[in-house]
């Protein structure tokens, strides 16, 4: 299962970084990109610690964005929440934790900062 998430709304800002500089385009993605799993993994709930370790980053290309995720299958589960089934019933829900759209909620005003800032240099 894939889960994407985009900063909506900062396509003019990210077209405008773009337009200036290549260079300075893909140094803002990969400080956002580093910036999104170090805070997704201080949100990650910690029991095993097997999600908060299993958070990866691939650093942007001039070709693609930068991404960052959890090789766990459950990753998405804790993140929305889930039913519990026994025997065919559902017996009840556990919530959803919301670790990683709350770290996107972070990394958009970091995002904001760092791409305002390249387009002052």
């Amino acid at each position: 299962m894939k889960i994407t998430i985009a900063l909506d709304g900062l396509q003019p800002l990210y077209a405008r970084l773009k337009a200036k500089s290549q260079q300075d385009f893909l140094d803002v993605l990969k400080e956002t990109t580093t910036y999104l799993r170090n805070t997704a993994r201080k949100k990650t709930p910690k029991d095993s610690g097997k999600l908060q370790q299993s958070i990866r980053q691939v650093n942007p290309t001039k070709n693609r964005d930068g991404e960052v995720g959890y090789t766990r299958s459950y990753a998405p589960h804790v993140e929305y929440g889930h039913r519990i089934v026994r025997n065919g019933k559902n017996i009840g829900y556990v919530q959803g934790q919301y670790y990683l759209k709350s770290a996107v909620a972070d990394t958009r005003i970091e995002f904001i900062r760092l791409a305002t800032g390249a387009l002052k240099k």
